[in-house]
């Protein structure tokens, strides 16, 4: 089997591999390089500092593993990122204990950095097929609006937005939801309070008109997710409210014109 179109359909699969080989490296460093210092010619107190760091990445990337993102890029980039400054650090230590490490030490720590470079080099290019992949999650999905004939979709114009807003004398709107904060799926409980609490922050909005909806996936690869759609909000606003809900996009649009995706500006 070739791992990398694997992983590419399979981007969670790389978060479990990670969380295993940093929890193999921090048990190596903690019970086989840290006790024989004289063997290896690194100091116990250096191999102690990297277990504790390769035990940190070992919960990030199994919790990742487990939460399992909608969309992954950010956090294998987040994970390729550390793995990559670990290799610089570790090679850095190398460098200065030269004079002391043994082969065996040197041995060690070029064989664990071929392997975490390894793992870093398919997390940047798993991330890269994620990115590829990242707009086609927004693009594939039915934006419902409770009441309306037909669903939303991006780079269309919605000829019952447009005859709202006509009857308003508004000129722009937006779509958005509190659901899965940076596409980790939480439980039902969770994303209808942070919806109330996003419904909540809309109320507070003026000359606004509120309508409930839902947005679905047309390939049903995630959780249909209670949004709202908003006439007569502003960009602005709809960027202010997308941060704070700790989402990664938003729709908008203007009377008569396609509707946009807008990603969220991290």
């Amino acid at each position: 089997m070739n791992l990398i179109p694997y992983v590419k359909q399979n981007p969670r699969i790389l978060f479990l591999f990670d969380g295993i080989g940093a929890v193999i490296s921090a048990l190596s460093l903690a019970f086989l390089l840290a006790p024989f210092p004289e063997f290896f010619g690194i100091p116990s107190n250096i191999a102690y500092s990297f277990t504790v760091l390769a035990f940190i990445f070992a919960i990030y990337s199994l919790s990742c593993y487990w939460i399992n993102p909608k969309i992954p890029k950010y956090f294998l980039r987040i994970i390729a990122i550390a793995n990559f400054s670990y290799c610089i650090l570790s090679l850095s230590t190398l460098f200065v204990l030269w004079s002391e490490i043994t082969i065996w030490g040197t041995l060690y720590i070029l064989g664990e950095k071929l392997i975490v470079l390894s793992l870093v080099y398919l997390e940047i290019k798993v991330s890269k097929n994620a990115e590829s992949n990242f707009l086609s999650v927004y693009t594939n999905t039915d934006y419902w609006v409770n009441g309306f004939v037909s669903p939303i979709h991006i780079g269309e114009i919605q000829s019952e937005i447009n005859q709202l807003l006509i009857e308003k004398k508004l000129s722009t709107f937006g779509y958005l939801t509190a659901w899965n904060p940076r596409s980790i799926a939480l439980s039902d409980k969770v994303n209808q309070e942070r919806n109330q609490n996003l419904h909540n922050e809309l109320e507070k909005i003026q000359n606004i008109t509120i309508f409930k909806g839902i947005a679905e996936s047309r390939e049903g690869g995630w959780q249909a997710e209670e949004s709202f759609l908003i006439l007569g909000i502003t960009c602005e606003q709809m960027e202010q409210l997308s941060q704070q809900f700790e989402q990664n996009a938003y729709l908008f649009g203007e009377i008569k014109k396609e509707v946009q995706l807008i990603f969220t500006k991290l």
